[in-house]
């Protein structure tokens, strides 16, 4: 009998006593069968995964949620597919003696694998993060200072005949449509990223060079993790606004904006574009800085004195200089602008010097008067939050003392081309940092 055999087979070592046969009057030692048998006291793993391979129905349950993320905003969407598919039909290389599919099965059966099972992969969550063009957004002027009567307007493309130049607007409706590439880069909505004329115009565009007007450059726009909008490759240029046309523009130095009549350096940030249910002006980004001078621990005040004094010119002026105090609390305060350092008064005041022939220049921050003051661009590290200030790439800060009555020391500004005199009363080049409040 068959079943005597195959209580026989299993004492040397063949796996079929302890399988679940289906029906062992059907099993067969035949070679087929001993394939997948073996000799070893239970069958193969390998056989027997298989036999499930090929009897099984295999169910692949699948939970995947995929993030996609945009410039602005973060969409998450998560979704469950299941899909079902039927065992495979090609016998395994090594079963060769199974001369068809149903031979094959039936030695399987024999092995204790049933037909009926059902084989269920689950694969896990899988989080997908993608960086796509996304939700249209605008750029917005921010509500600090430094935008002047500007604040909340919106940028704009609006064609030359050559290229489309950048104009600011107050009106929702027309505010550009803007979008970030898949490094990270702004472009307009037709995929032309910001460009700009490195003369004396500084008009900024949002188009590559074209033929016959190959002036342009490209600058590499994108914003930073508060959604601040800054450019890279402007060779130090600041953007402002041109009050007369409303035009963005780039200029050389702080001091060419004011002398532009411009606005400036401005400060935009990306915003749900209002076609999307974006509205409001963005909060400003500018920070408050006190500037300290190591390592005397003294910190730097900016103050008219009560005494008159004759200019160079002849004018009777009162005299308004940086100079120094040991309280803290006293400390002026100043705005510093995060994405070029650079400073200024909490009344958007920029920093002048006394225009005067003298190598020691009085300096203090205020609007410049054209007969008594020329503006010095005056910036902090953003790193080492060091404190400068340069008039045409020259420039450096010392210690005076003076009998003047509110101050025993004053600040001057010398240019580097000037050897600083070698006296009791001058004190070497300030180191001034600047600490956030």
């Amino acid at each position: 009998m068959i079943l005597q055999f195959l209580f026989a087979v299993s004492t040397v070592g063949a796996a079929v006593a302890q399988s679940a046969c289906p029906s062992c009057n059907a099993c067969v030692d035949d070679g087929c069968f001993q394939q997948l048998a073996g000799i070893s006291n239970f069958p193969v793993q390998a056989t027997v995964d298989d036999c499930r391979s090929f009897l099984w129905i295999t169910v692949t349950v699948a939970d995947t949620t995929v993030t996609i993320t945009t410039v602005l905003t973060t969409i998450t969407a998560s979704t469950t597919q299941t899909s079902s598919s039927t065992s495979p039909t090609n016998v395994p290389a090594y079963a060769n003696s199974c001369t068809a599919a149903s031979a094959y099965s039936s030695a399987c059966g024999c092995i204790g694998v049933k037909a009926s099972s059902t084989s269920y992969i689950h694969i896990p969550e899988v989080t997908v993060i993608q960086r796509v063009l996304g939700t249209e957004y605008a750029l917005q002027l921010t509500s600090d200072l430094a935008n002047g009567i500007y604040n909340g307007s919106y940028l704009y493309p609006s064609s030359d005949g050559y290229s489309n130049l950048l104009l600011f607007t107050s009106d929702p409706s027309q505010a550009g449509k803007f979008y970030a590439n898949s490094s990270g880069n702004f472009t307009d909505a037709n995929g032309a990223p910001f460009a700009y004329e490195p003369d004396s115009t500084g008009n900024f565009f949002s188009l590559l060079p074209s033929d016959g007007y190959s002036s342009q450059s490209t600058a590499n726009c994108w914003i930073d993790s508060n959604s601040t909008f800054q450019c890279a490759g402007l060779g130090g240029r600041y953007i402002g606004i041109d009050s007369a046309t409303m035009q963005l523009k780039s200029f050389d130095a702080v001091k060419d904006i004011y002398l532009s009549n411009a606005t400036g350096p401005i400060l935009l940030k990306a915003v749900t574009h209002p076609a999307s249910g974006g509205n409001g002006t963005p909060a400003a980004v500018a920070r408050t800085f006190i500037f300290r001078n190591d390592p005397t621990s003294t910190y730097l005040i900016d103050q008219f004195d009560e005494v008159d004094r004759n200019s160079d010119t002849g004018a009777t002026v009162r005299i308004k200089s940086f100079a120094y105090v040991s309280d803290m609390n006293l400390a002026a305060r100043y705005l510093v602008d995060p994405l070029n350092g650079n400073v200024r008064s909490l009344n958007n005041e920029p920093f002048v010097y006394e225009s005067s022939t003298a190598a020691a220049k009085h300096i203090w921050s205020g609007f410049p008067d054209p007969a008594q003051s020329i503006i010095v661009t005056c910036t902090m590290g953003l790193s080492d939050l060091i404190f400068s200030c340069r008039d045409e790439g020259y420039g450096r800060l010392a210690l005076q003392r003076t009998s003047l009555p509110n101050y025993q020391q004053q600040i001057l500004f010398y240019a580097d081309s000037v050897t600083l005199p070698s006296n009791s009363l001058i004190g070497p080049p300030l180191y001034m940092v600047g600490l956030p409040q």
